[in-house]
């Protein structure tokens, strides 16, 4: 049977870092691999045989996490492992963040697999688009070692789920990384750390520092009497005269974004307000590590002079965008 292998260094491509829970797609799966669902857990996945279990618990900055580890040795020196934690005890100040949440677990996965190594690198990937069981995609070089991690968040349990091998190539990544599934949303007993409700670790939407909005009228939109209200913020085509922005201070670039050499875009849909400040802040897209939060304090920074409409000052809606990269 034909080995499928990629390229370590092109991990970056769309059919690794796909979300958790896909089917393995047009990839063939090798006939010797079988579905492992653990007796006890909530996770399947295919795996080239059954894995060893064996107990472990860690701890990392305030997350103390216990549980289990699945390990599975294939062709080539690859080795599949998969640890599923509870979350005995999660620092109060990220159970109700899901970005800071995963930021923590990324860290504990260094400290699991790169820590030992001062010449080891765990690169950010991306984030995995999963609404039930947020994760993040990173690659690893550690030694000869060169592979990627996925991290999921599901309830009060923790997966990672990483392929490693020791050359440059790995067999079947994908099909192992597509396979897996956390299992069904709330099929974990309840985080005693939360007290059983609310937003706990892995549970809501947002990370807890973007701004709203607000307001139900649409801009530049009449109000029922066909008068306009010049109290809410325009589009730039409804005004007489754009806002003109003075200055616009870059953001810092976070200690922990440096460690895990993130890089990429942060784009945010903000309003210049006739009063010459910045509100209404709300993230299109986000970057881990601290940088969504450097944008936002840069971006309330912003210099201007508000936009005009009827000879009146109002404000605007605008959509901006920020640079990270590593030189």
């Amino acid at each position: 049977m034909k080995i499928l292998t990629f390229n370590l260094s092109a991990m970056l491509l769309p059919a690794l870092l796909c979300c958790c829970g896909a089917a393995a797609g047009a990839q063939e799966i090798p006939a010797y691999w079988i579905k492992v669902a653990p007796a006890g857990e909530a996770f399947t996945v295919m795996m080239p045989s059954t894995p060893s279990a064996k107990d472990e618990s860690r701890q990392v900055d305030g997350l103390h996490v216990s549980g289990q580890r699945y390990r599975v040795k294939d062709t080539g020196d690859a080795v599949y492992t998969i640890w599923s934690f509870r979350a005995d005890s999660v620092p109060s100040d990220v159970q109700q963040d899901r970005e800071a949440y995963l930021d923590l677990c990324a860290e504990l996965t260094w400290d699991m697999l790169v820590r030992s190594d001062h010449k080891a690198r765990m690169t950010y990937g991306r984030d995995l688009p999963s609404a039930s069981h947020p994760g993040r995609n990173y690659l690893f070089n550690i030694g000869k070692r060169r592979g990627a991690a996925q991290i999921y968040i599901a309830e009060s349990r923790i997966y990672i789920v990483t392929a490693l091998g020791e050359a440059d190539e790995v067999p079947h990544p994908e099909i192992f990384m597509k396979s897996f599934s956390p299992g069904a949303q709330g099929s974990q007993e309840a985080d005693p750390s939360t007290g059983g409700g609310g937003v706990g670790p892995g549970r809501g939407g947002n990370s807890g520092n973007d701004s709203s909005d607000g307001g139900s009228v649409k801009a530049g939109e009449p109000k029922s009497d066909g008068m306009i209200d010049y109290t809410q913020p325009f589009s730039a085509s409804a005004l007489t005269q754009k806002a003109r922005i003075i200055s616009k201070p870059e953001p810092l670039y976070t200690e922990a974004a440096r460690k895990f050499a993130v890089s990429g875009t942060i784009s945010m849909r903000l309003i210049l307000m006739a009063s010459g400040e910045v509100g209404g802040i709300t993230i299109i897209k986000r970057l881990p590590h601290g940088l969504t939060q450097k944008a936002i304090e840069a971006a309330k920074q912003t210099k201007f002079e508000p936009a005009m409409k009827d000879g009146r000052l109002v404000s605007q809606y605008v959509q901006m965008e920020y640079n990270f990269n590593i030189y």
